[in-house]
């Protein structure tokens, strides 16, 4: 309800009477005049309400108890149901920039009016803030996004609401460009990666665009862009970036050399060339090279899991087989090669050899045959095989055997190793017939014909005195 000399209210503003009498009221009559006819007359029990807008000519009057009417009274009441009219405008009266943005400053205004009960107040608030009464111009200064509500109200609080948002973004974008690749002495020495990234604060990165060695430009959506240069030579990279709001930052150049490196080449020798797996192996890298530079490291893989650096290594294997050899050579400039080769270790073979005693044995004498010496020197000797010349076979480290006949015979042994590799050796001994002692049988007369002499010394010794 709203009194500026009229009754202003709305439709559902209750409207009652209120009358007073000795005896009491006790009805109250009412009828309503719109500007086009009464309404009929209706009892007044609590409240009711002015449906129609505008102006309305309410009649009416109460009865006591008693009977008594009261002189009808007429009272004008405006009803207002319309909210205000309110206006938004701003400056610059569209965005400057792409996309909605604002790339200025710029002013909010707000207008209203209503015809009816009149304008009360414009409220407004920004973001999450709080309402405020407007009062004058808005002025936007600072990037951001600015979402706006704001009402107008009449003197009855019918209301009109609307909302804007202002974006602003008056800044550039920001922009970087990043090389990768392997780096020494100020040059790159492989193909190199040119990263270009870009950042913006309120609008966002639209594009990249970039342009190498002063050759086509190329835009990129987004806020990286990369490509690659592989061509040797100093190079120069010129790149911007433009925000979504149409800011287009400086252009920069970024300038850096390709020089690429020549990789070194892998070699290598070793000694001996057909090796036993008794022996430390050499294996020399001094026949690799760097054209360009030197080699600052080599590594050897073995393939029986063991590894060694150095440019000359040596390197005993454990077991008789076939082998892959690597060699990685790495420059000084990070570049590698390698080479694999491939070697067969085999078993050392074992070495027969044997003794007999006695040295000259008779007819029927029994000889001892020994391969003790035999020897194996990766393993052990498993197995003994002595072949005489009389196709006798015997087996053992230690045998005994008979000759029954003078003569010289061959003995040929045959030894064999856990690796199933033999070595052979044949031997020769001389067997004598057996020849009687005729020696004996003078010895003993000789002692007794001195035992004799000494005796008969002795008796005439003995008679002449």
């Amino acid at each position: 309800y709203y009194y500026d000399g009229n009754h202003w209210v709305t439709s559902d503003t209750p409207l009652s009477f209120n009358a007073t009498d000795v005896s009491g009221i006790a009805i109250t009559y009412y009828r309503i005049y719109n500007g086009t006819a009464w309404s009929n007359w209706s009892q007044c029990t609590t409240s009711f309400s002015l449906s129609a807008d505008g102006m309305n000519y309410i009649e009416f009057y109460s009865i006591d108890n008693v009977g008594n009417e009261e002189q009808h009274h007429n009272v004008t009441v405006y009803v207002d149901n319309n909210p205000p009219v309110v206006h938004y405008s701003v400056e610059p009266s569209s965005p400057d920039g792409e996309n909605g943005w604002y790339i200025s400053n710029v002013n909010f205004n707000l207008t209203a009016y209503d015809n009816e009960s009149g304008l009360a107040e414009i409220m407004y608030k920004i973001n999450n803030g709080i309402w405020q009464l407007y009062n004058g111009t808005i002025e936007f200064t600072n990037d951001g996004e600015y979402a706006i509500q704001f009402y107008a109200k009449d003197n009855v609080e019918n209301n009109n609401s609307n909302s804007i948002l202002i974006k602003i973004d008056r800044v550039p974008p920001t922009s970087r460009c990043d090389f990768s690749g392997k780096y020494s002495n100020g040059k790159y020495t492989t193909d190199v990666t040119v990263t270009i990234t870009a950042s913006d604060v309120h609008a966002g990165v639209k594009e990249i665009y970039y342009s190498v060695d002063g050759g086509a430009w190329h835009k990129v959506s987004g806020a990286k862009a990369t490509t690659v240069v592989t061509s040797e030579g100093a190079h120069t990279v010129e790149y911007y970036a433009v925000d979504k709001a149409g800011n287009e930052e400086q252009h920069h150049v970024a300038a850096f050399t390709i020089e690429k490196n020549k990789p070194p080449i892998a070699s290598f020798e070793y000694t001996p060339l057909q090796p036993y797996d008794t022996d430390k192996i050499k294996f020399d890298a001094s026949s690799s090279y760097d054209s360009d530079g030197s080699i600052v490291n080599y590594t050897w893989q073995f393939g029986d899991g063991s590894t060694a650096y150095g440019k000359i290594v040596y390197h005993k294997y454990g077991e008789n087989k076939e082998y892959n050899v690597t060699l990685v050579v790495k420059d000084d400039k990070g570049a590698s090669d390698k080479i694999t080769k491939k070697i067969v270790v085999a078993n050392k073979p074992p070495i027969a050899d044997f003794t007999h005693t006695p040295k000259k044995p008779n007819v029927g004498e029994k000889v001892k045959f020994d391969a003790s010496i035999s020897m194996d020197d990766d393993g052990n000797i498993v197995n003994y095989t002595w072949h005489f010349e009389d196709g006798t076979i015997e087996y053992g480290k230690i045998v005994n055997y008979t000759y029954e006949k003078e003569g010289n015979y061959s003995v040929t042994l045959v030894v064999t190793d856990d690796d199933g590799a033999t070595a052979t050796i044949t031997g020769y001994i001389i067997v004598r017939k057996e020849i009687s002692n005729i020696w004996l049988p003078l010895t003993i007369i000789l002692i007794l014909a001195i035992i004799a002499i000494a005796l008969v010394t002795i008796w005439k010794k003995r008679t002449k005195s």
